[in-house]
Parts: C-alpha cells; structure tokens; sequence
C-alpha cells in the first residue's frame, strides 16, 4: 500500500542497464544434440536472459540449457554439477544458416555472471541431432578464446551426445547470448569510486607512517 507520508522525490535513483549481445557464428560444418563451452565476463557483472542457437531442423525443437559456476571442463558427464535454467519445448527451428531465437526472457531468473567470474554453459536440443556446430581448424582448441568484446569472452567448447554422454572436441558453438549489464559510464563510475580511498582511509594511513616515523627516531 502506498506510504502515509509520500516523499517528494525517490530516495535513490534506479540503476541504469543496457543490452547487450555476443554473437559466435552460424557457418557449421558438423552437428550434435548440444554443446558445451565457457564464458567470462571481464568487465562487470552481466545478467543472461537469452540466447539464439542453430537449430539446422526446420521444425519444432525441445530445449534444454544449463550452466555451472566454473568452467564446464572435468564436468562435461556430471549432470549433478550443473543447474537447469531453461526447458522449452515446441521452439520453432529456423534451419541451416540462420540463428533460432528463445523467448527474450528465457531464463527466469537470469543467469547471473559475476565480474572476472567464468561459467559454464550447456546447450542442447532433446528431440534430435539438429544443433548447428562448427569445428575448429584455426589453432584454437577447447578452452581458447573464440570471440569477445568489452564485457564477455566466450570460449571454444566441445559438443554433445545428449544429455551427459560422448564428448567431442574442439567445436565452436553457434549462436548468440543476449545480456544486461551497466552502460560504460556507470562501470568508470563504479571502478573510479572503489579505487579512490575515503578520508577515513587517507588518516589511518598517515598516522601508522607518523607511528613508523616516530619508532624509528627512537630506535
């Protein structure tokens, strides 16, 4: 119910987000049930709300996605490591070449990636082999930096046999995550407000190096 004696004005502005997208590729050469990989986000935190895939099947595909804290190597056959974000069924497949969009609120609540924090994620189609991969030729391995941009790297991954079998690696997922995160301002903001210390801190500094000082006169 609203407050017996309204303020004039709110007590703190409300946190200003943008949207954001990081996009692989959709040139596959090779497919499975799902695929495996790592994102980092480097820069702040971001919070995942939906990707796009390759669904190389014209029809309605089944989707599961799953994610980890840490990176999905030496978890790859462990279901019990990892959480369930999403399971969509009926999601209308596009086809060869082109992306196949979740629902833009697909994960609910979004997966959330902490600054400098790396996840693992899963994607995987259960009705059929009809993900759209690509594999590596270019001296770049699982576990190498695929793509990137001011907030995130997304890593060369490995695919599939659905849910937690046989692994192949090497492949490059395709597709594309959907993200919020601060704008650029609000991020120097926050980094120029953490690296400045407060008056409190410059005091207690210069009094242990006058207590040093004094010491070392004595001694």
């Amino acid at each position: 119910s609203p407050a017996k004696s309204p303020t004039s004005s709110p007590s703190s502005s409300p946190t200003r987000v943008e949207s954001y997208t990081l996009q692989t590729t959709y040139d596959s050469d090779t497919d499975n049930d799902g695929c495996m990989f790592d994102l980092k986000s480097i820069s702040t935190t971001i919070k995942i709300h939906s990707l796009d895939l390759h669904s190389i099947y014209n029809g309605l595909i089944d989707v599961e996605v799953y994610y980890r804290r840490g990176t999905y190597s030496g978890r790859d056959k462990h279901p019990g490591a990892w959480t369930t974000s999403a399971m969509l069924n009926g999601i209308q497949g596009m086809g060869q070449g082109v992306s196949t969009p979740l629902p833009s609120n697909a994960f609910n609540p979004p997966i959330e990636v902490l600054r400098d924090m790396t996840i693992g994620l899963y994607v995987t189609i259960s009705n059929g082999r009809y993900m759209g991969l690509t594999r590596s030729y270019s001296n770049i391995f699982s576990g190498d930096i695929y793509t990137s941009n001011s907030e995130v790297e997304m890593f060369v991954g490995v695919s599939k046999n659905h849910l937690f079998l046989h692994t192949n690696p090497d492949i490059i997922w395709n597709g594309a995550i959907h993200y919020t995160a601060l704008p650029q301002d609000e991020r120097e903001k926050q980094n120029s407000s953490s690296s400045s210390s407060s008056p409190l801190q410059d005091n207690v500094l210069k009094w242990k190096l006058a207590t040093a000082c004094i010491i070392y006169a004595v001694f």
